[in-house]
């Protein structure tokens, strides 16, 4: 799946499947990142951020392998441990 760019600042998105998904200029938090969004427990399987903002979105316990990142911001992001 491809999704076009939206913005996802403090949502649920806790236990979601994206497996297989590219997000493209997604915006996982506000610019100031006082409203992360929540991707805990995740399948992130085979996902491909580009030029995203994850900065400080909590990622604990999501499903990340083959995962790939390019270009993106993420700090203070929150990796606890990946299943």
């Amino acid at each position: 799946l491809l999704f076009a760019p939206a913005q996802f600042s403090a949502a649920n998105l806790r236990s979601c499947d994206f497996s297989r998904s590219t997000f493209n200029h997604y915006q996982f938090n506000t610019p100031d990142a006082e409203n992360p969004a929540d991707l805990s427990f995740a399948n992130l399987k085979e996902v491909t951020f580009s030029h995203c903002n994850l900065s400080v979105v909590d990622l604990v316990a999501a499903k990340a392998y083959g995962i790939r990142v390019e270009h993106c911001q993420m700090q203070g992001a929150d990796w606890g441990w990946l299943g």
